[in-house]
């Protein structure tokens, strides 16, 4: 350091200079040294320094440039030209330490950070250093940050304190609207060592849904290393864990396979989601996995493939068991889409007659889902479901084959009342509040139906020649064709009408016979009574078990 004076005035000039506003160094050429190298400036008279080099020595790395030094009553100007920009530095004694406030070009600190980053602090001997800094996200994020920090220095270097922090009061991306995030670390951690942050947030949204994740904790190797592990708490006892990396390429994350409680994984669901009302799962399994190339890039999908094992749930009473599926599909800034196959398979389910052996598959088709297609069983026959988009409202075919009469007819419940044949057909259907049924029809092919009266009935028969005479006929009735055409309006109320064209013997003749029924009944009604006659079937030997014990 030398001073000179140019016409007239007293100027310094100094080859180079370092400070640490850390104050970690130690030695002539430490902190130490540089202390002193500051209350030698402070003593002068106010003089205007030039520096061929200041450096300023950061955590990680240092900054360095041509610079002026200027004293201003107690208190030293920096500023100087880095190779990212121009910083400006104001140092001012503070008790027995120092403090400091300015600006730092932002590329000095990361070279993503788009403005200049306005930084504060200070510093007394044996106290923690306080460090503060703001400034703004790199794009495509949106949003400010600031920095607080309380470290001090130890033998394996700098300990970042739990109490120090980085908010962020609004940050927005694409869809994502998150409030008030911080992120602190979760126990004293040194800059040479594995990060453990954990992320906690006021509120988070996606296209104007809350987000229900309560935190996330996130780990690293340390500042350079630029990847680790995440895991999202999701609620008591859930969560996921995964694996981020962050390059210039951009930001990836894979959620590995993991098994999580299906019956917590929806109830984490209907925390955030609209589900529908009165679905309970009861038992079963799901498992997840998720596969991002860049976060921050919507052009390049979000892979999630979703399993679901093992699984016995209810809607609105009916009991569906032995249910498993598959789900696989990608985001990007075209929406979802579905990726091969998606599937749905229940054992059985018994919404007044046993439906056993259902598989259905659907695919998502520019943001709307639709039913590939879907066969069970039923009756000892089959049915299936034709292609349709599903949605609050949506229309179909239901198709009948092979389906048993004499297991419809014990369905009916007529006493006396029995028959075979295979029933074949379809139903047109909607959904509008309800489901409705218009101009379905049903047919059948060479069967036989017996009606056996009871005894008041063929006493009454006696007397009435046409009662005795159709009572003749369905005791022994073979039929060539049966036909039917069936409507049902949303409320179950249904009308059926069947004609039946066969033969049976009468008084030792066999007769044509030409039969035409219309039927008044509400199916949904008949169905409910089916049911809960199914589940005091299967509940009541139970509890006579239980009362005799």
């Amino acid at each position: 350091m030398r001073l000179t004076l140019v016409d007239g005035r007293l100027q310094g000039h100094a080859d180079s200079l370092s400070f640490d506003l850390t104050c970690a160094r130690s030695g002539g050429v430490g902190s130490e040294g540089e202390q002193e190298v500051l209350s030698l400036l402070m003593t002068l008279p106010p003089i205007d320094f030039q520096v061929d080099m200041l450096t300023l020595h950061l955590p990680q790395g240092r900054v360095q440039g041509a610079a002026k030094l200027r004293h201003l009553a107690q208190r030293i100007e920096l500023e100087w030209l880095t190779g990212p920009g121009e910083l400006r530095l104001l140092l001012e004694p503070w008790g027995d330490g120092w403090r400091w406030s300015g600006d730092v070009p932002a590329g000095a600190l990361h070279p993503l950070l788009p403005k200049v980053v306005a930084v504060s602090g200070e510093w007394l001997p044996g106290q923690p250093l306080a460090l503060r800094a703001s400034g703004g996200l790199p794009s495509p994020v949106e949003g400010d940050w600031q920095l607080a920090v309380q470290a001090v220095s130890g033998p394996q270097g700098w300990q970042i304190l739990p109490g120090s922090s980085l908010t962020v009061p609004r940050l927005r991306w694409q869809d994502a609207d998150i409030r008030e995030l911080r992120i602190t670390p979760r126990r004293a951690l040194s800059t040479r060592e594995a990060l453990e942050l954990q992320l906690d947030w006021a509120q988070a949204s996606w296209k104007q849904t809350r987000l229900p994740v309560q935190a996330v904790l996130l780990d690293m190797a340390g500042l350079d290393d630029h990847q680790g592990q995440i895991r999202a708490r999701l609620g008591h006892e859930l969560s996921l864990l995964g694996h981020w990396r962050y390059r210039p390429q951009g930001l990836a994350l894979t959620v590995a396979e993991q098994t999580l409680s299906l019956p917590e994984a929806w109830a984490w669901l209907a925390g955030w989601l609209a589900v529908p009302a009165g679905f309970e799962l009861e038992t079963g399994e799901l498992t997840f996995s998720l596969n991002a190339a860049d976060l921050l890039n919507p052009k390049l999908p979000i892979r999630l493939s979703m399993s679901v094992a093992d699984s016995d749930f209810s809607y609105r009473g009916v009991m569906a068991e032995g249910a498993s599926g598959h789900l696989d599909l990608s985001w990007s800034q075209t929406g979802w889409r579905s990726q091969g196959t998606n599937s749905l398979s229940i054992a059985r389910i018994h919404p007044g007659v046993e439906v056993s052996d259902i598989y259905a598959a659907f695919r998502l088709e520019r943001g709307q889902p639709w039913l590939s297609g879907l066969t069970a069983r039923l009756l000892g026959g089959q049915l299936a479901v034709s292609p349709m988009a599903l949605g609050s409202e949506f229309s179909g075919e239901l198709h009948l084959s092979d389906i048993s009469l004499a297991l419809v007819l014990t369905q009916v419940a007529v006493t006396g009342l029995s028959g075979d044949g295979r029933l074949h057909g379809r139903l047109p259907f909607s959904y509008r509040q309800g489901i409705s049924v218009s101009n379905g029809r049903m047919y059948s092919r060479d069967g036989w139906l017996s009606y056996q009266a009871e005894a008041e009935l063929l006493v009454s028969a006696e007397d009435n020649l046409s009662l005795a005479l159709t009572l003749g006929m369905l005791k022994d009735l073979r039929y060539e064709r049966l036909d039917a055409s069936i409507s049902m309006m949303p409320t179950g109320e249904a009308v059926i009408d069947s004609r039946l064209v066969g033969h049976a013997p009468v008084m030792g003749q066999d007769h044509p016979v030409n039969l035409n029924y219309h039927h008044e009944e509400n199916l949904l009604q008949l169905l409910t009574s089916l049911r809960f006659a199914h589940d005091i079937s299967e509940s009541l030997p139970s509890r006579l078990q239980g009362e005799k014990k």
